[in-house]
């Protein structure tokens, strides 16, 4: 067994000449010190009689600082002390750039953010004007996260942006709509969840069918409410369609519409000749051959990222790029619903497009509703808050419907906004002063990101060969 010895008379001395140190760095510092300073009692401040502690320097020296001891936990300490920086997010997740908040790298995941408690849903809103590093941010981030076992689908792509992106995944479709022949029937049923019995799931899939056509009228009657009759006469040409053991589409659909047999005509009259003519925008003009039968493409349910061009329709008049979009979202949706199908990012690349009809905007927020049953994490993207005028007035139902989906997601990603437009970003967003003045001081490819409670600014950060993939201003500078 080891044996220690402790020369006691050793330590001793060292502690003497260590006092005598401390003495001697003491008079020097108070012979240095003002003389009226120290002497005019009237104005030396009086600190209550603590213990006096001695704080030994590198060197092993003390100016005799009276401190008073505290002992208090982390999270107080880093309330009384604000300049303390953020924990960050840790390393989970996709790593996107730098805090610049607290320094680190910054990992994200939407899925880990709930995991960790951070916030009750996964749904996340980006605003950012033309420039700001907006389009390169949701790329990168989207891009990265599939090595983290995620998938992406970008429903309505009218640039062909995201299709470069998806060529860069080993496993990824591109449909490419009104070419090659490549057609989606948006009333497809779907896969059934296990959960669900026959009779459930065909209630199910018939209500959302229902809620399809409900829009795609909408959008073509300017948000035009349908009469009570309409309902009736819709409803029944749909259940007449499926009896028929056809895979329902909307050219059929509109064949029984116009043409109902005389027992349904006794309830319904006339009222379907009205929707038919609605309906059939979907089908023909600038749509023709998109919507109109069964798909001719299918959806790969191992796929790691999906696309849906639709760049032909990019100078098309809005309704007609309205219907599309809610048409493609509704094909997606019913895919990646699959309970087994994994976790997907649905990408709405010009979410105020999807915005405009207040039937489009209940099926968005209808699928954000239900994100955590189904594994999904909606990503909508928007220039700025005053694209919503293009919804309805500042007071109007279907504008309020729109601000009430925003404010329900709980990841807001917030780039570099114009004077005009923070104030309604800052009510719509929920943000504090500070916030606003860290918006506007933001430069190219920087954000505010919001998950949950906890802010932070975020820089972006791409390496050469995505530059050349997630790059869309090569036109605007001239290149």
């Amino acid at each position: 067994m080891a044996k220690f010895v402790f020369d006691v008379g050793q330590k001793r001395e060292k502690r003497s000449a260590v006092r005598k140190r401390h003495r001697e760095v003491e008079e020097v510092f108070n012979a240095s010190r003002p003389v009226d300073a120290a002497s005019d009692s009237e104005h030396a401040v009086q600190f209550p009689a603590v213990r006096k502690n001695t704080l030994a320097g590198a060197m092993g020296t003390s100016f005799g600082l009276q401190l008073r001891r505290l002992r208090v936990s982390s999270a107080r300490f880093g309330s009384a002390i604000p300049f303390l920086a953020d924990a960050g997010t840790g390393v989970e997740g996709a790593r996107l750039g730098k805090n610049l908040t607290g320094g680190d790298w910054f990992h994200f995941d939407p899925w880990t953010a709930y995991q960790k408690g951070w916030v009750t849903g996964t749904s996340i809103v980006q605003i950012g004007g033309v420039g700001s590093g907006k389009s390169t941010t949701s790329k990168a981030a989207c891009r990265r996260l599939i090595a983290q076992g995620r998938k992406i689908a970008v429903p309505s792509d009218p640039k062909g942006e995201w299709a470069r992106v998806a060529e860069t995944v080993p496993r990824h479709q591109v449909l490419e709509l009104g070419l090659e022949g490549n057609r989606i029937n948006p009333l497809e049923e779907g896969v059934k969840p296990a959960s669900m019995d026959a009779r459930e799931w065909a209630s199910e899939v018939h209500s959302r069918r229902q809620q399809l056509l409900i829009a795609i009228i909408s959008v073509m009657n300017s948000g035009r409410p349908m009469e009570p009759q309409q309902y009736t006469a819709l409803d029944v040409a749909l259940k007449r369609v499926v009896e028929t053991g056809q895979v329902p589409t909307i050219r059929a659909l509109i064949e029984k519409l116009r043409n109902p047999s005389e027992v349904d005509k006794h309830d319904v009259g006339t009222a379907g000749e009205a929707l038919a003519h609605s309906l059939n925008r979907a089908v023909s003009g600038d749509l023709a051959g998109m919507f109109d039968q069964e798909s001719t493409v299918k959806f790969d349910r191992d796929t790691q990222m999906i696309v849906i061009s639709t760049r032909t329709l990019l100078n098309k008049p809005q309704n007609v790029r309205a219907v599309a979009s809610a048409c493609t979202s509704f094909w997606v949706d019913s895919v990646v619903r699959d309970e087994n199908s994994g976790y997907w990012v649905i990408v709405s690349e010009e979410g105020w497009s999807e915005m405009r009809d207040p039937r489009a905007v209940e099926l968005l927020d209808e699928r954000q509703r239900l994100a955590g049953e189904f594994g999904l994490a909606n990503w909508l993207i928007m220039h700025e808050i005053t694209d919503l005028d293009m919804v309805g007035t500042a007071d109007s139902p279907q504008r309020a419907q729109a601000l009430g989906l925003l404010s329900k997601a709980q990841i807001k990603i917030v780039h570099k906004q114009s004077e005009t437009a923070i104030g309604p970003t800052q009510a719509a967003l929920r943000l504090s002063e500070r916030e606003v003045e860290t918006v506007l001081r933001l430069r190219q490819g920087q954000a505010l990101w919001k998950v949950g409670d906890r802010a932070m600014v975020v820089e972006t950060l791409i390496t050469r060969p995505e530059w050349e993939v997630f790059n869309t201003s090569s036109k605007r500078a001239g290149v």
